[in-house]
Order: C-alpha cells, then structure tokens, then sequence
C-alpha cells in the first residue's frame, strides 16, 4: 500500500490525495517551520531536521486502525509541529530535549480559540496539542532529538490551570424546522431557478453583442440590460422575496443566484445526508437515472469520504434530481465558460455569472456549502436568524439520520451502508466507530424516543394488551404524578433499572426476552417474526391511545375483506381470527377511557 508521503524534497514535502481531493494542491511547506529570521542557521537545521524526523515518526508508527493516512491528518500534524516550534523559537528553546514540563504547561496555556471567537478554547483542541507532545516521547527510541519527560505527568495539571470549554457537536435540525427548509428550498427552485438562469443567457447574450465595442458604451448597454430585467413582474417578486425591492438589479440578480444555490444545496445534504466534501465532489451528471424511468431507482453517484475516496452510490428521491436539474441548468452559462464539471462552483455567482470578464468559477470548497445554505435560510426566513444559525453541512447530515432513525430502526443496517460505514454497529452507536458524532446522536435520538415512549405509557389509563395489567402494577407510583419534574423521575429511575422498550406502528414491546413470543435475544425482539399478530398474543405487549387509529383501520380492512363474496372459507379463518383479537384489543382501551393521569409539563390545579 503506497504512503499518504508522496515525495520528500528539501523544503516541500508532497502528500497522495484520494480522490475525494482530486485536483488539490497538498503538501507541507518546511520554510514556513520558523518565524522570519529566526535564528542562527546552525540553530535551525536541526530543528528543521528534528521536526522532519518527528513528522515521518508519526505517519509511520503502528495504528489500530490499518487503512490510508489521510492527507488531512498529516497536514493537521503539522500544523500542531509548527505551532509547537513557533513558541520554542520565541523563547529560545532549540531541542525538543530542552523542553521542561514547566515549557510544556507554559505553551499549553498560550492556546487560543480560532480567530474571531469569543468562546473560550475547548478541551479537545488543547488535547490534540498534547497529542504532539505525546508523540514526541512515545517515538523517542527513532528520533534524534525527543521530549525528555513523559507529558502525561503534568497534563492534568496543565488542563486544571486552563479555562476550558467542552466541544459541544453540532446537533440536528429541528424536524419542523428542517421541513420548513426543504418546503421553501423546494418553493424556491421550481418559482425561480430558471427564470435566473434565463436571465444569465441574456446577460451574456448581451456582453457577446458589446465584443469590440469600447468601454463605455458596453457598459451603456449593460445598464440598459438591468434597467429592462428590473421591470420585469417576476425579477421585481424575486427582489421582495430578498428584500430587496430598493437595491440595483445586479445586486439582486447576484444575491438570488446565491441563494438559489443554496435552497438546492439544502434540499440536497438534508434529503441524502452528504457530507460537505462529498457534496463539492459531485459532478453535473450525478443523477443516475435507470434505464426503465423507474422514480424509485434514481441514484446519486459521487465520491465516499470513506474508503479512500472510492466511487460509490446513493439511493435518492425525484425532490433531490430535482435539486441538482436547478443547479445545472441556472448555472450552465458560467460553467461552460470554466469548463468545470463540479455541481457545486466557488465565486459562480458572486462574480462571473453576473459580471463578465471576472474570474473564472472553480469547484466550490466545503466551507461555500455551509455558506450557501445559511444565506438561503436568511433570505427565505429573513425574521428566523436563529434558524440560519442552525444550519450547517453537518447539521443537515444529523438531521438526516434523525429523520431516518426516529421513523425505523430496522433500517440502521441501511443507513450504515448510506453513510458509508462497514457495520451498523458504528451507525448505532455500539461500536467505536469513525463517526463518533453521528453515534452519539442516535444513542441519545434512541434514549430520547424510549423516555418518551415511557411517559405515554406512564400517563395513559386505558392501556391494553397483555403486558397492561402488569404495566399498570409496577408504574402505581405514576398515579400521583405532579408535573414534568416528577414524571421525568419516574421516566429516568424505569432506563435506570433497564427497562427495554421496542415502539412499533402498532403498540409497544415491554421487552423481556423469557415472555417473547417472536423468539428475541438479549438484545431485543426478533425483528423479521415481530407482527401485529405475533405481538398481540405476547406477554411483552402494550397498546395506547396512540396506537387506536392502526387497530381500527385494522378493523375496517379485514371486515371491508370478509364482505367479499370471493372469499374462501380458510382465509375467512384467519382474517376472522385477526378481526377477533383486534376487536379485543380496542375493547380493553375502551374499557376506561378516562382522560390521562397528567399532561407532560402541565401541574394538576
């Protein structure tokens, strides 16, 4: 397997890129180790040489993990390596030897936030500077000069003295908000995309006619252009939708492009959940449509981030080629004159699709992504900033494993592979995997749905099924609930004692696995025996109000059958068999159809 270093010189060194970087210039600049003038050159050859040493010690040391060494990562040690010297030189320190413990709590407490932040810096940004500490003890046997003492006796210390933050992930977006957002993005795109695009066809019509023309009288014409487009009915509806009814038509035509990139970004991360340098990887032809025209088999085909930039798929819905058609065909003028074939462009529309003779667009870099989205969210939501403040490329990804998990978790097997993990595991939360964010989210979206799928049994009079009675017994204290803090008590001390709790379309499992009649394992139900009939015969079963509505279409359905004349006499068995224990079921909520014991977050008068 070849290195992530590709080629060692004296002052650069070249790193291999995956696919997902194609095009990117990566490597690591050793002139830019040192401040200015720092130093004599005795001095700093062998720092430079220690450093190198250091580097190479690092990407070559054994890892659990065997894959490739990204690029990243060795860029991101580098700039840790740097930062590290910078400070040594600024204080006459030219060996990592030299080092005392005192220097190293010394330059861990210089470390700032990004700049423009007014938070403090969080724990894990000063964790990976100590990361490079660490390294420099833990590979001292391979290099020629090495840390002197073991920086794990004073990194408590260090990290006591400082004022840190915990790094909060970013969480996803509310699921009304994130409806909202893809309402309007899709509102947007099919009201204005290629209306915009039209207007960039004239635009540039206009400046090919003006080709020899002099300065001045092109620009006449371009006045002119604008004066003519800003009368238009539907350019002037497009500028109230910016708020901008008072501003220049370029500058309207210039922030609608903008935005319009964004509503098709949105619809896009929110519906497949990309990540952003998945997003800026994909072509003007990644919509794989079958040969057949089947809607359900449209895939969206790209680079994985995991894997090594491999190429790969992704299942889609027609809303997300629909999203890319917008962007395609609204920006077609400045793509021809880039040659680019990236989907998504840097500077498209701030500069060359409304001004001629700009710069010419490149593929967009991850951070426009984020950028885009937050302007569309501003312009349609102009009184919701903090909306726009949550939206962000990884937050849509969040929210798009929200979206999948709270509606089935059967289906994380699938979403394992849609994200691009190699087991579900990972997905889930069970494993250590390479998505850690992502894991911890949909362990606290499966603690957040069990604790609400408790306190509607807790609040509930008339339950049914076989697990009721003895549901009812175990949750008396329930009776006396005094508000939210009391039914959150009773809530945490039921996941405290390791209630299981499986929901599904018709009721709740109140696991136990020695009553389980689909034949589940400690970990569950068995999800491919686990019906509607298989479940209202077990011991586990519970029935609520919120699940009236499934049982009486239930009903409706299998009576609507057994009125059919064309019924043979064994299935009219059966579905009379289901129609009797369905009828049963709604019985016993029937039974007591008292109002609930307490409302969440409401006190009895």
């Amino acid at each position: 397997m070849e290195g992530v270093i590709k080629h060692k010189g004296r002052r650069y060194w070249s790193l291999r890129v995956s696919a997902l970087y194609a095009g990117e210039d990566a490597r690591i600049d050793w002139a830019s180790l040192f401040p200015s003038a720092a130093g004599p050159r005795h001095l700093r050859s062998g720092l430079i040489t220690a450093s190198k040493c250091a580097l190479e010690s690092m990407v070559n040391a054994p890892r659990r993990d065997r894959g490739t060494l990204a690029h990243t990562t060795v860029r991101n040690w580098f700039g840790q390596l740097r930062r590290l010297v910078h400070w040594m030189v600024s204080n006459g320190i030219w060996r990592f030897s030299d080092l005392s413990p005192e220097d190293a709590v010394a330059y861990l407490k210089t470390i700032q936030p990004r700049r423009g932040s007014s938070k403090d810096v969080t724990l894990n940004t000063v964790q990976r500077h100590v990361g490079v500490l660490r390294w420099l003890w833990d590979l001292r046997s391979s290099l020629p000069d090495a840390l002197s003492f073991d920086i794990s006796h004073v990194e408590q210390d260090a990290l006591s003295a400082m004022r840190l933050r915990p790094s909060i992930p970013w969480r996803p977006i509310g699921e009304a908000d994130a409806m909202k957002l893809l309402r309007a993005a899709k509102q947007w795109t099919d009201a204005y995309a290629q209306y915009v695009g039209s207007l960039l066809e004239r635009l540039w019509a206009e400046h090919n006619a003006t080709v020899g023309w002099t300065h001045s009288d092109a620009r006449r014409r371009r006045e002119a252009f604008y004066r003519e487009i800003g009368q238009e009915p539907q350019f002037r509806e497009l500028a109230n939708q910016l708020a901008m009814a008072e501003s220049l038509p370029y500058m309207v035509l210039r922030a609608a492009v903008v935005a319009l990139e964004g509503a098709a970004i949105t619809s896009i991360l929110l519906l497949v959940g990309l990540r952003a340098r998945e997003a800026v990887r994909l072509d003007i032809d990644c919509v794989v449509v079958p040969e057949d025209g089947d809607p359900g088999g449209l895939l969206l085909a790209g680079v994985a981030a995991k894997k090594g930039g491999r190429q790969r798929t992704w299942a889609i819905t027609g809303a997300v080629k629909d999203a890319v058609d917008a962007i395609r065909s609204m920006l077609a003028v400045p793509r021809g004159l880039s040659g680019e074939q990236g989907l998504l462009m840097q500077g498209s529309a701030s500069r060359c699709a409304v001004f001629p003779n700009s710069r010419v667009p490149t593929r967009a870099s991850p951070v426009t992504v984020t950028n885009r989205m937050r302007t569309f969210a501003r312009a349609a939501f102009p009184d919701d900033e903090k909306l726009a403040r949550q939206v962000h490329a990884h937050a849509a990804r969040k929210t798009f494993a929200r979206f999948v998990v709270l509606r089935d978790k059967r289906v994380l097997e699938s979403l394992a592979y849609h994200f691009g993990h190699t087991h579900r595991a990972i997905t889930d939360g069970y494993y250590v995997g390479s998505d850690m964010e992502l894991a911890l989210l949909l362990d606290a979206e499966n603690r957040q749905d069990l604790a609400q799928s408790l306190a509607d049994l807790l609040l509930s009079r008339n339950i049914a099924g076989k697990a009721s009675k003895a549901f009812m017994s175990s949750g008396k204290p329930a009776g006396g609930l005094r508000g939210k803090a009391a039914l959150k008590t009773m809530v945490e001390r039921l996941i405290a004692q390791g209630v299981q709790l499986a929901p599904c379309d018709w009721g709740y499992c109140v696991y136990s696995k020695s009553l389980s009649a689909c034949q589940g394992d400690a970990k569950g139900p068995n999800e491919a025996q686990r019906t509607a009939d298989v479940c209202s015969g077990c011991s586990n079963f519970v029935v609520t109000e919120r699940h009236r509505a499934w049982w009486e279409e239930r009903v409706l359905r299998d009576e609507r059958f057994l009125g059919s004349q064309a019924v043979g006499q064994q299935a009219a068995m059966v579905v009379q068999r289901r129609l009797s224990r369905s009828k049963e079921l709604l019985a016993e909520l029937n039974a007591n159809r008292a109002p609930a014991r307490a409302a969440v977050g409401e006190d009895p008068a």
